[in-house]
């Protein structure tokens, strides 16, 4: 009885593995476009991970950065893809199921490439739009929570315009320390950020930058470090 219950163990043991490597995901993709990033050929490519790597049941949310344009001001994130992939039943025929999946992902793209048709804004409002981002995940309870960041991450704002200043560490607490204070932190507990960041700023501004956004994220509860940062080359969806 006992190497019964033992080989089916055994025998389970794999499809556990492989229903926890599938389980479903919110990720949402947060594209800046604005103006200062004159090559968006990278935020296709990224796209193209990200939807390849996409399984059902993960709730895709494609959303665009806020900015400015010309004396307007756009103060939220506008959304332009919200779409949950169908998840696959055990009695579902794999050919049908593979082309309704794959006619979602072609919608999603269509959304994706929708999201880079917006307007341009010539200056980029990021923390407030990852601020924003941070509400869709705060009632997510099943899902994995990855946010996956298309932008040169120049902050672009009245406040502060990273092209213009140092962004050097004392800076980079000072900011922190004051979005906690005003209670403006972001709340990216349990979330996985990944960027795809495209060669805009000089290297030694680009490092700096780099620093800064994987502290403050760090600080907002978010999973991020150097691996993925910059590229998609390591996205996972685990």
């Amino acid at each position: 009885m006992q190497r019964r219950q033992f080989l089916m163990s055994m025998l389970a043991a794999p499809l556990v593995g492989a229903q926890a490597a599938d389980t479903p995901s919110l990720v949402l993709v947060l594209v800046d476009a604005s103006l200062t990033i004159p090559d968006l050929r990278d935020f296709r490519q990224a796209w193209k991970t990200v939807s390849a790597r996409a399984v059902g049941g993960d709730r895709i949310v494609i959303a665009v950065v806020s900015g400015h344009i010309g004396k307007s001001e756009n103060s939220a994130l506008t959304e332009t893809g919200d779409f949950e992939l169908p998840l696959k039943g055990w009695n579902d025929n794999p050919f049908t199921y593979d082309e309704s999946l794959t006619t979602a992902k072609t919608e999603l793209t269509t959304d994706f490439e929708a999201a880079l048709a917006k307007t341009r804004p010539d200056r980029t409002e990021l923390l407030r739009s990852i601020r924003d981002a941070g509400r869709y995940f705060g009632g997510e309870k099943k899902r994995r929570k990855l946010l996956v960041i298309l932008s040169d991450m120049l902050q672009d704002s009245a406040e502060y315009r990273f092209t213009r200043i140092s962004v050097s560490e004392p800076f980079t607490k000072s900011v922190i320390a004051k979005a906690q204070k005003d209670q403006l932190m972001p709340d990216l507990h349990g979330v996985t950020v990944y960027t795809q960041v495209p060669g805009v700023a000089a290297p030694a501004k680009a490092d700096e930058v780099e620093r800064f956004w994987i502290a403050y994220l760090s600080a907002a509860g978010a999973q991020i470090d150097q691996h993925t940062y910059g590229t998609l080359t390591n996205y996972r969806r685990q």
